[in-house]
């Protein structure tokens, strides 16, 4: 059994616009009840799966492939900044994604994939963001999130012309992600 997600890999252009962001405010909150995301492991999250058996798994990337074959690579806008789940109760310090319409679209498509093939279908509203910190409560965290808010993160383009499912280990040092298939978008 792997535990299962799949996901847009970033460029490195948008991991550095990230990095200089999110090092910049934690430089300003060094206090602030924060877990920074390591921008290595950033990536922009489709759908996570949970524990999937190997079986399951086929169906997983199966579904991923048909769907690439008949998509075309498209450009998304990494802009904006947002907090979940409100913001007087900030848990999640996250940037948006525009031109999201194609990326929703292509879930669909493999949402409808899956839900054929048995799979329940997700529950959640898709949302798609980066998430850049997790916060604990307390002192701090309501200040670090209004500044987050306050901020413009200055707009950065991400070219997508393949869909990766990847395996996340968890490890006392952290999540570990290692790739088990991708899936080129070939039209």
């Amino acid at each position: 059994m792997k535990r299962v997600f799949s996901a847009i890999e970033l460029s490195e252009s948008v991991r550095d616009s990230v990095k200089t962001y999110a090092g910049n405010l934690a430089r300003e909150f060094p206090e602030a009840p924060a877990r920074w995301s390591s921008v290595e492991k950033l990536h922009l999250t489709l759908r996570f799966f949970g524990n999937v058996e190997e079986p399951a798994l086929k169906v997983i990337i199966d579904a991923y492939k048909r769907i690439a074959a008949v998509s075309s690579p498209f450009r998304l806008v990494i802009e904006g900044t947002g907090v979940f789940p409100a913001v007087r109760r900030p848990k999640v310090l996250w940037l948006g994604v525009s031109g999201a319409e194609t990326l929703g679209s292509f879930r669909s498509g493999v949402d409808e994939e899956l839900a054929a093939a048995g799979f329940e279908q997700e529950k959640r509203e898709f949302r798609p963001h980066l998430t850049i910190a997790r916060l604990k409560g307390g002192p701090g965290a309501g200040c670090l999130a209004g500044r987050h808010l306050s901020l413009e993160f200055e707009p950065v383009e991400l070219s997508v012309s393949r869909i990766v499912v990847f395996e996340s280990v968890m490890k006392p040092t952290g999540s570990e992600y290692s790739v088990i298939e991708s899936a080129g978008l070939l039209r």
